[in-house]
């Protein structure tokens, strides 16, 4: 089995290369499909949050799920995705009106 240290690492090594290729990715869909601001958004939640859901899962052996949809946890849960949903309107509407995806 491997540790957790082990994990903690190569989970930072996949962040660092997600977080580091993600604006060029968008910039790329931003320029090819000229697309709007929502549909960025969500093809950044369609990729993203499958991935975080299999590694929090496997990562924690389950147990992550039976906090999440506690009655005192799930609120703050949805609370924080709207707010990373509009974080993520005001940073494509900045790539926009920079003028970053041209």
């Amino acid at each position: 089995m491997i540790d957790t240290q082990t994990v903690g690492i190569l989970l930072a090594f996949i962040a660092a290369f997600a977080w580091g290729s993600a604006s060029v990715l968008y910039r790329l869909i931003m320029r090819v499909e000229n697309s709007s601001i929502l549909f960025s958004v969500t093809i950044r939640g369609v990729f993203a949050v499958p991935v975080i859901a299999i590694i929090t899962l496997f990562t924690t052996q389950f147990a992550a799920l039976e906090i999440l949809l506690r009655p005192d946890v799930l609120p703050i849960l949805i609370l924080s995705s709207i707010f990373v949903a509009i974080g993520d309107i005001g940073f494509f509407g900045a790539m926009q009106r920079m003028e970053v995806s041209k």
